[in-house]
């Protein structure tokens, strides 16, 4: 599919599914570490968790909102604001990015992070099949967004499908104007079994569907076989500590 390939091409070529892959690590370890089944943690309360802490990482890693950095600050300054909350051993793991490589860009009030014409949006499915996600029963949001047209197939004017005009006519039509396809919203689809501690991550474009049918249009798991621990190549190693010295390059 032409679509997946693009965006996986782009995105990882850009150091957007590094980033996803360590704000998951980090989150994921995060999450584990204060669950605790005898206080009454579940399934939904690993979900949530995760959720907010990845959200969190993912903040950081792409300097959002209160983790933005300015240029007229220290590279110590940075680090703080970075590092502030997160574990040392998160912190050395860091993916080296742009300050300017996604923007944060949220979708009717749920988390989003843009890199061009991408849009990342979070989804938690612990307890279910990835490749059977409910996306109706899911926010309106996400039920929205599995409404979206085929990719591979740019959507007619409404007008021109109610005609259903002929093939040899079609060919004629102009192209959807530009504002309507310029951002593509993708999601990015997380779980923690509870009570094993199984952790997955996936990217992709969803779609409704019949029931026993796939629920993706495209999905690629993106966490190296649920055993990354954001240490992936070209990030910072757990040697480097994040001094001010060594964490330079993390600033910049």
């Amino acid at each position: 599919m032409r679509e997946q390939e693009d965006a996986v091409r782009e995105l990882d070529d850009s150091g957007v599914i590094r980033a996803l892959r360590w704000a998951w690590g980090s989150a994921r370890r995060s999450t584990l570490r204060s669950f605790d089944p005898d206080t009454g943690h579940d399934q939904g309360w690993l979900g949530y968790t995760a959720y907010k802490v990845f959200s969190n990482r993912l903040d950081r890693v792409f300097r959002c909102r209160k983790f933005e950095v300015r240029a007229d600050q220290s590279h110590f300054e940075r680090c703080q604001i970075l590092a502030k909350g997160m574990p040392r051993c998160d912190f050395q793991g860091i993916p080296v990015l742009r300050s300017d490589l996604v923007e944060r860009d949220d979708l009717n009030g749920s988390p989003g992070w843009r890199r061009g014409s991408w849009q990342i949006l979070l989804q938690s499915f612990g307890g279910q099949d990835v490749d059977h996600i409910m996306w109706s029963q899911k926010s309106r949001t996400k039920s929205n967004v599995a409404s979206q047209s085929d990719p591979d197939q740019p959507p007619l004017p409404r007008d021109v499908v109610d005609l259903r005009m002929a093939a040899d006519v079609l060919g004629e039509l102009p192209d959807a104007p530009a504002a309507e396809l310029s951002v593509v919203q993708l999601v990015c689809a997380y779980a923690i079994d509870f009570p094993s501690g199984d952790a997955t991550l996936h990217l992709g474009r969803p779609r409704h569907a019949r029931r026993n049918e796939i629920t993706w249009r495209w999905r690629e798991r993106i966490d190296e076989g649920g055993d990354d621990d954001g240490d992936a190549g070209g990030v910072l190693q757990p040697s480097h500590a994040p001094s001010p010295d060594s964490a330079e390059s993390v600033m910049q």
